[in-house]
């Protein structure tokens, strides 16, 4: 398809989508997914734009499409830039135009160098702050400036909202927390769902550091909790050692267990269980 024929697919793609026409739509995501040749033309059609819409559509197929549409087209459109970076440095360096420093292919993507404006509230400390959530937003990512600009302004604006439309210690504090997750080198999916629209800017900002930590970061918390949790448990009960539980580690049957009241009153005890061939500990 070329673009006369994108926009054409677009205009019918919306109407069916104000119209709640779903059979039609799924017609033309599946046209668009089958005959479209990824190009930066193509960003000035935005259908993009509908495609994310339909990313939260109602019905699961229609979403899962879009979805699967929207990423395979992202990825097309960062390979597309990468190869022209690459051609374009190339070329350069044939002509002994560029001088021996300039052999980086990404530039740093921020408000400075993507000349982005963040005066927007008439308050530095908004403004300031959706500056930081911009830069950590866009670090790695190639979607538009505008699209990203706008997620910082929404953050911001639903914090500032929701701490009274006042820019104290709590919008502060809620801010700072957002920023260290946000440009967590390691948590790569929470820019990209933010970005997407996959997590929306009403989950993110009621999340704790510890929901919107990465992977990584989450399973260490866990060990480091169980660990604290086996050297605070005070004088040692006793225990004892059964075959009737099987170590997931080393698959013995040789098991030493005991109980304590980690919950409350009313909640069951928390059993702990440790292997006595490999000290491999777990609990439930």
């Amino acid at each position: 398809m070329d673009i006369s024929e994108v926009r054409k697919a677009h205009k019918v793609l919306q109407k069916a989508f104000q119209e709640g026409n779903q059979m039609l739509i799924i017609d033309i995501l599946r046209l668009l997914k089958n005959k479209v040749v990824v190009s930066e033309a193509l960003v000035d059609t935005k259908v993009g734009v509908t495609i994310g819409k339909l990313r939260n559509y109602s019905e699961k197929y229609v979403a899962d499409l879009a979805k699967e549409i929207s990423k395979k087209w992202r990825g097309d459109l960062s390979a597309l830039k990468k190869a022209s970076l690459v051609k374009n440095t190339s070329e350069m360096e044939k002509m002994s135009v560029v001088s021996s420093t300039s052999n980086t292919l990404e530039k740093t993507r921020n408000t400075v160098s993507n000349c982005i404006k963040t005066d927007i509230t008439g308050d530095k400390v908004r403004d300031n702050c959706i500056s930081l959530i911009y830069n950590a937003l866009v670090c790695d990512s190639d979607d538009l400036n505008a699209e990203i600009l706008s997620k910082a302004k929404a953050i911001d604006e639903f914090v500032f909202n929701f701490y009274s439309h006042k820019t104290d210690d709590s919008y502060r504090q809620k801010m700072r927390s957002l920023l260290l997750n946000l440009k967590d080198k390691k948590n790569p999916s929470l820019r990209e769902n933010v970005i997407n629209g996959e997590l929306s800017i009403p989950r993110l900002c009621t999340m704790t550091s510890q929901e919107m930590a990465s992977k990584e970061r989450k399973e260490e918390d866990k060990k480091l909790e169980e660990i604290n949790l086996f050297k605070a448990r005070g004088p040692k009960p006793i225990k004892a050692v059964t075959d009737l539980f099987q170590c997931g580690k080393c698959k013995q049957r040789k098991v030493s267990y005991y109980q304590m009241q980690t919950r409350r009153a009313d909640e069951p005890m928390t059993t702990f269980y440790e292997c006595q061939v490999c000290d491999n500990r777990w609990k439930t």
